[in-house]
C-alpha cells in the first residue's frame, strides 16, 4: 500500500504509538466496556482525580445524555457495569463510549458505524452530541446511514476496496452517473429530496432534544400527527423558529409523552420544510 497519513503535516508513522492513540477518540460499532464501574469505564487510567475530575466525568455523562440514568442508580459514578455492559441497553453502552470520547477531548474523532446497532432515539442523541461537541474537531465517520453523513464537509465513497468518489456531498450529487447519487436516489423520492436539502445546506437534519422527545411520542396516524403538529396547515410556510416552537408544543403535549412516532414520519411529515 502506497501513500501516507499526515496529522498537522506530520506522518503518523513517525508519532509514538502511545501519543497517537491518546490523540484519537474512537466510538466503535460494538461498544467496548469492562466489568467495573461507570468511573473505571470512563477513566480506566484514573487520570481524572478529586472533585474536579468527578465534575468532568459528570459533565461528559451529561453531554452523552446519561446523567439522569447514572444519578437514578443511587451509586453515582460507582454504578456497577458488568462485563461487556450486559446490565445496560445497547444504546446505553454506546452512549458510555460517547462519554468516554467526550472526556478525552481529542482533536480527532473516529465514528466507526457508531449508530448502526442502536435505536432511532439513541442515533439522534449521538448525532446531536457529535454536532454540538465535536464541531471544532476532525471527525471521520464510517457509516451506511446516509442521514449520518449528509452534512459532512467531504465524503469518500469506497467501492470494491478503492476510493471511487471524493468530494462535498453537494458536488457528489451533481454527478448523474455517480455512486453516491445513486445511493441517495435509491432511498425513494421523498427521502432523496430531504437528503438533497441537507447536502445543499437548505435544511440541516434536526436532531435537537425536542425532536428526540418527539420521537418518543406515539404511533399516531400520519394525518392525525400532521394535524396535531401543524393544526392542519402542514403546507403553510413557517420558519425554523416556528418549527421548533411547534415541535416543542407537540413533544410537551401530555397525550404524546411516552409514545412513539417513527423516525421516517418525523423526518418526512413533521420536520421537512413546507413545499
Amino acid at each position: 500500500v502506497d501513500g501516507s497519513v499526515k496529522i498537522d503535516g506530520k506522518d503518523f508513522c513517525n508519532v509514538g504509538l502511545k501519543k497517537l492513540r491518546s490523540s484519537i477518540g474512537i466510538i466503535p460499532q460494538d461498544p467496548v466496556l469492562f466489568a467495573g464501574t461507570i468511573r473505571t469505564n470512563l477513566d480506566p487510567f484514573n487520570e481524572f482525580k478529586g472533585d474536579s475530575g468527578d465534575n468532568k466525568l459528570w459533565e461528559a455523562l451529561k453531554h452523552a445524555h446519561l446523567y439522569d440514568a447514572v444519578k437514578a442508580s443511587g451509586d453515582g459514578l460507582d454504578m456497577e457495569i458488568q462485563q461487556g455492559g450486559e446490565n445496560l441497553s445497547v444504546g446505553q453502552r454506546q452512549l458510555i463510549c460517547l462519554a468516554r470520547a467526550l472526556l478525552r477531548d481529542t482533536k480527532i474523532i473516529v465514528l466507526d458505524e457508531a449508530t448502526a446497532n442502536v435505536d432511532a432515539e439513541t442515533d439522534a442523541l449521538i448525532q446531536k452530541t457529535v454536532r454540538d461537541n465535536f464541531a471544532d474537531k476532525t471527525t471521520l465517520t464510517i457509516a451506511h446511514r446516509l442521514e449520518t453523513i449528509m452534512d459532512s464537509d467531504k465524503i469518500i465513497v469506497v467501492d470494491k476496496g478503492t476510493v471511487a468518489e471524493f468530494d462535498t456531498p453537494a458536488n457528489l450529487l451533481k454527478n448523474k452517473a455517480g455512486i453516491f447519487k445513486s445511493l441517495v436516489d435509491d432511498t425513494g423520492p421523498n427521502n432523496a429530496k430531504y437528503l438533497y436539502k441537507i447536502a445543499s445546506g437548505d435544511e440541516i437534519l434536526n436532531l435537537d432534544e425536542q425532536l428526540t422527545r418527539i420521537r418518543r411520542a406515539s404511533s399516531l396516524d400520519t394525518q392525525e400527527a400532521i394535524e396535531q403538529f401543524d393544526h392542519g396547515n402542514y403546507h403553510s410556510s413557517f420558519n425554523a423558529t416556528d418549527r421548533e416552537s411547534k415541535m416543542t408544543s407537540f413533544a410537551q403535549n401530555p397525550n404524546n409523552v411516552g409514545k412513539f412516532v417513527t423516525v421516517n414520519r418525523i423526518q418526512y411529515e413533521l420536520v421537512k420544510p413546507a413545499e
